[in-house]
């Protein structure tokens, strides 16, 4: 575990807590998550099932429409919930030039790309607790979030506390003009292709990131989690196509939505940016250029980092 670096947490309140309680509130969080994702499906089939002449069922329905409805707002501190998954989930992150990043952040804006997506995205909430560490806080960012995920009871409160926000071009190039960006380059495609075991991200069409990082004079941060598959799943891709949203179903330990322990160490390896100079009308060749650079940085910081992770012969695919 050399070339490694333990997540620990600075949170008092989690610090104070026993080992064994600790585990407990990492469960809760991550079950929790998980369970989000199905919220509506639950609350609507509560709601059919109740064939009770009470008003239950209506109730239950405009509960549903109300919690997809009410604002709710970003809550900054509430990030901090993913440094409760580090000690259960096992969670390191390679060794970065914490100081040549927060320059970079100091300078110009910062886009963290991160890989793999995954089914359920605890590494998302605990790669955010990590990087507001890491950079003292002061690399304000939001996190480029499906559009219908703000409609689904539950679970659009998470993604907004956490900092969300639609993953429209638009609104990620109005969120780059103040603010740090995260995204998932490989979307519902990366999901879609994601095998328990497997190295693979979704990267050779997506150009549409490196215009936005052109446009804006941001620069691209490569992100690589490894061992972030607690889910096995069935995707509904004809479905998912249609919608424009991954709709799977997906299960974990005992077939609930409770995520299994990460195969190795989950590692989060963090490459350095990749420099784009701002241009107002990129070229092809502007955007194709950037394009390649990423994916060999990509590729780099995979190969550098997967002997360290448990994988000294994995291969990464990229499609």
């Amino acid at each position: 575990m050399g070339t490694m670096i333990k997540c620990t947490s600075d949170v008092p309140a989690l610090q104070y807590l026993s080992p064994r309680l600790r585990g407990v509130l990492a469960w809760v969080i991550a079950s929790g998550f998980a369970t989000s994702f199905y919220a509506s499906v639950i609350l609507i089939v509560i709601a059919v099932l109740n064939v009770s002449p009470s008003h239950t069922p209506a109730a239950i329905m405009i509960a549903i429409v109300a919690l997809s409805v009410v604002p709710v707002s970003e809550w900054p501190r509430v990030r901090r919930l993913g440094q409760a998954l580090y000690e259960t989930f096992d969670a390191w992150h390679s060794p970065c030039d914490v100081m040549a990043l927060r320059a970079a952040a100091g300078k110009n804006k910062l886009i963290f790309c991160l890989h793999p997506h995954g089914i359920v995205p605890l590494h998302t909430l605990m790669f955010c607790s990590l990087c507001d560490q890491l950079m003292h806080r002061t690399a304000s960012f939001q996190i480029a979030s499906a559009s219908v995920l703000f409609y689904v009871p539950v679970l659009r409160a998470f993604v907004t506390w956490f900092g969300g926000v639609p993953a429209d071009y638009n609104s990620l190039r109005d969120v780059l003009k103040r603010r740090h960006l995260l995204v998932t380059p490989g979307g519902l495609a990366e999901m879609m292709q994601g095998e328990r075991g497997a190295d693979i991200i979704v990267w050779n069409k997506r150009r549409g990131i490196c215009r936005l990082a052109l446009e804006t004079g941001a620069h691209l941060v490569p992100v690589y989690v490894f061992n972030n598959d607690y889910f096995d799943h069935y995707p509904l891709t004809s479905l998912s196509r249609r919608i424009r949203i991954s709709v799977l179903v997906f299960w974990g330990q005992l077939g609930l939505p409770i995520p299994y322990k990460p195969q190795g160490p989950l590692l989060t390896a963090i490459g350095s940016p990749i420099k784009s100079k701002r241009i107002d009308n990129p070229t092809i060749d502007d955007v194709d250029d950037l394009h390649t650079r990423y994916g060999a940085a990509m590729r780099a910081l995979f190969d550098a980092n997967k002997a360290s992770a448990g994988k000294p012969n994995a291969n990464l695919l990229i499609t």
